[in-house]
């Protein structure tokens, strides 16, 4: 019987995993099934390297609990070319300078959250993680059991000081007094009296011998002073006609000819049922005491029990989200105005009372459920809340308090809110659907402010994949964009272990918009990554000849327990990276354990990995034919570059390998008898290697190497998995192709 024979070259397999896709049609290029492989730029397919840890940060056998949220702080102080390192660990915050060379330096300086946890909050300042943004040299945190607070650093004096932030906004609203808008009542409570001069119902004449009030200092801090509130055009109002204003009315537009209130001019204009502007008293945000600005007794304090559990520098200004509302600052030059979210011209005055560009505000998102992110994208800010994402879009003249616009985007929150990443002007966030994506919609004449393209990157790709990770574990994830490699670094935790016991890497490759899962080995509890963050240089792998095989900003913050003795250990966190060439997890961390005198522990065994892709089924666009392979070309790229002479005989250094084996028939086991035999595919020459003439090294002669391996078996579809687990071996794969044979008929 004739048979149809085919050669096809597999050239690109650059898409990553994909487990969205029919057994009859899966797009080529994708794996099925894959771990611990990486996808290089030019679509190259590597096995990853080992973990390594590069720099032990701080002994933490004191401390009661290991969170590595982190931020760099960009220019501290306005210091060109320093970076610090934040830490949250425990109850502080812990700063290191980061060196241009990759090292860390300690500061001896620190913050202790607790003196800053409001007292009606019992709890541990370390149940929560705290949100950082840096802006014009100063540091801005976040938690939700304390006000803001900003940290700025003096160069000259190598110290930090921190200051409360009290975000204080203009009562624009005033209290429930049962009146309608233009009653006038013959008697005066407390709630009406206060709204009066809330009106701006007080004496520009009167020397301040009233009652003692509070107000603020232009960095925020409250502070008292004696308000005028004895005497003034309310009681004059009243003496004329023995009844008090309404809430209609502003005393200053009734003045004589010398500039005194008359009350009978002020009886003479309408007013209508519209109420008077208000917001004459500044009040804290959260905890409204009424009383203590107005000087009017009796009044009860609003306060709420948290403080905005997020932060964000943009335009020049300080935003904070707490429930439905953000809250932003004026345009910034220090940190001395952070707090004042409201606009500087009282409503109520005579004179100037204008909203301008330049001041703060309040927006209000009344149907936002828990704000729990705010991120800068472009001019303006993205508000994620758990039950959806809302745009505050620019105007013109950027993001002012005169000109801009809210609107919901998405109905797709997150409470996942260190998963949200900003990349190339988009947004990528981890939701209980899948990972979203958000970029600005692309006009004419560039972005279109307000305007934005949302996508499920998930939904196609890996949607079984994402759904096996619980709620927990999503939540707790944490996002970062390297730019050096245009990957996005999903830490994120096994769904039994707890928060910030991270063992589990998802990457999302820009170049090629494609899903890569990493796995750390490690047989101990005491190895583990606790955060990730993108340090302000470069770090390199070791070169080969004149070439450097990868440059990175991703640092991973990792907590390990290193053995001093037989029976003591020295719990560290520290920065690590993926750089070595062993191929082995905490490798370094391995041999030191196994060192010291008097035995060893049975627990520190060699933290192998596998590393391994299997390819999607291919049926050559025929699931009906059975179909055989008789010879597979494997092309790898070279790494090798010497060779040394061990025992009498050549060995490479840094050698690579990759095994091969044919899966038929969507096969799901060994036992199906559908698998062939595993073999050896990278087999280069020693003759490449070695001048057979004088038996001497040499330079490697070839960048390419190609090896054919015959393959048993048969069936309509095929896959084919390239693994390699053992220590020392890795792996780069350009491609191979395939000489296929079938039956002219089913």
């Amino acid at each position: 019987m004739s048979r149809a024979k085919a050669n096809k070259l597999y050239a690109n397999f650059s898409k990553g995993l994909i487990t969205e896709a029919s057994p009859l049609a899966y797009p080529e290029g994708a794996s099925i099934d894959e771990k611990n492989c990486d996808i290089l730029e030019n679509g190259i397919r590597t096995r990853r390297f080992g973990f390594s840890v590069d720099t032990d940060l701080y002994n933490i056998s004191s401390l009661g609990s290991v969170k590595g949220k982190s931020h760099v702080w960009t220019e501290p102080g306005k210091t060109e070319e320093l970076h610090f390192l934040v830490i949250q660990m425990d109850e502080g915050l812990y700063f290191w300078k980061i060196n241009s060379d990759g090292t860390f330096t300690s500061k001896s300086f620190s913050v202790d959250l607790t003196t800053y946890q409001l007292s009606s909050y019992a709890g541990s300042m370390d149940a929560t993680p705290c949100q950082f943004t840096s802006g014009k040299g100063t540091l801005y945190v976040a938690h939700p059991y304390m006000n803001p607070i900003s940290i700025d650093y003096d160069e000259s004096g190598d110290s930090i000081t921190v200051s409360t932030i009290y975000i204080k906004i203009r009562d624009f609203i005033g209290l429930d007094d049962g009146l309608s808008v233009d009653e006038e009542p013959s008697s005066l409570t407390a709630a009406h009296h206060y709204n009066l001069r809330n009106q701006g119902w007080v004496d520009p004449e009167a020397t301040g011998s009233g009652t003692t009030i509070t107000s603020y200092s232009l960095y925020g801090a409250p502070y008292t002073y004696s308000y005028p509130t004895t005497t003034g055009p309310i009681a004059e109002y009243y003496t004329a006609k023995s009844r008090y204003p309404g809430n209609n009315k502003q005393w200053w537009v009734a003045k004589d000819v010398n500039g005194d209130f008359d009350p009978a001019l002020l009886g003479s204009i309408f007013f209508g049922n519209t109420r008077a502007p208000r917001g004459h008293f500044i009040v804290d945000a959260f905890n409204k005491d009424y009383t203590a600005v107005s000087g009017v007794s009796s009044l009860t304090a609003v306060t709420e029990s948290t403080r905005p559990p997020t932060i964000e520098f943009s335009s020049g200004r300080v935003f904070y989200g707490h429930r439905g509302a953000v809250y932003f600052s004026p345009t910034l030059e220090d940190s001395s105005r952070a707090g004042q979210c409201f606009q500087e011209a009282d409503p109520t005055a005579e004179d100037i009372s204008d909203l301008i560009a330049t001041d703060g505000g309040v927006i209000e998102i009344p149907n936002a459920e828990n704000i729990v992110a705010l991120r800068a994208l472009g001019s303006g800010v993205i508000v994620f809340a758990k039950n959806g994402v809302w745009s505050i879009a620019s105007g013109a003249a950027g993001f002012t308090a005169l000109d801009y616009s809210v609107t919901q985007i998405s109905d797709i929150g997150t409470e996942a809110e260190e998963s949200i990443v900003t990349a190339d002007n988009k947004i990528f966030w981890w939701s209980r659907i899948g990972i979203q994506a958000l970029q600005q919609t692309i006009g004419q004449f560039g972005p279109v402010d307000g305007s934005y393209d949302k996508s499920n990157l998930s939904d196609d790709t890996i949607k079984s994949f994402f759904n096996v990770i619980n709620d927990g574990s999503r939540n707790n994830a944490q996002g970062e964009f390297d730019p050096a490699t245009n990957k996005i670094y999903w830490l994120y935790k096994e769904n039994d272990e707890d928060d910030y016991i991270y063992r589990k890497i998802l990457i999302y490759d820009l170049n090629n918009q494609a899903f890569v899962p990493w796995e750390l080995q490690s047989t101990s509890e005491n190895y583990y990554w606790t955060g990730i963050f993108i340090a302000p240089y470069f770090s390199y792998l070791p070169t080969e000849g004149n070439k450097t095989l990868e440059a990175t900003f991703t640092q991973f913050l990792c907590f390990k327990n290193k053995y001093v003795s037989t029976t003591t250990a020295e719990p560290k966190l520290s920065v690590g990276n993926f750089f070595s060439r062993q191929y082995v997890d905490f490798y370094t961390l391995y041999v030191q354990n196994e060192q010291y005198e008097g035995g060893s522990h049975a627990d520190e065994v060699l933290a192998l990995y596998d590393s391994y892709i299997t390819t999607g089924y291919e049926v050559l666009e025929d699931g009906v034919r059975r179909k055989q392979a008789p010879i597979v070309g494997v092309f790898f790229e070279r790494v090798e570059e010497d060779i040394q002479l061990s025992d009498g005989s050549y060995e490479l250094t840094q050698p690579q390998s990759c095994f091969f084996q044919a899966k038929w028939d969507w096969s799901s086991r060994a036992s199906s008898n559908k698998w062939s035999t595993s073999v050896q595919a990278y087999r280069p020459k020693m003759t490449m290697f070695v001048d057979t003439s004088t038996l001497e090294a040499n330079s490697a002669d070839y960048d390419v190497f190609y090896s054919r391996n015959k393959v048993r078996g048969s069936g309509r579809s095929v896959q084919f998995k390239f693994s390699e687990s053992r220590q020392g071996y890795g792996f780069k794969l350009i491609g191979w192709h395939v000489f296929y044979e079938a039956k002219t008929n089913p």
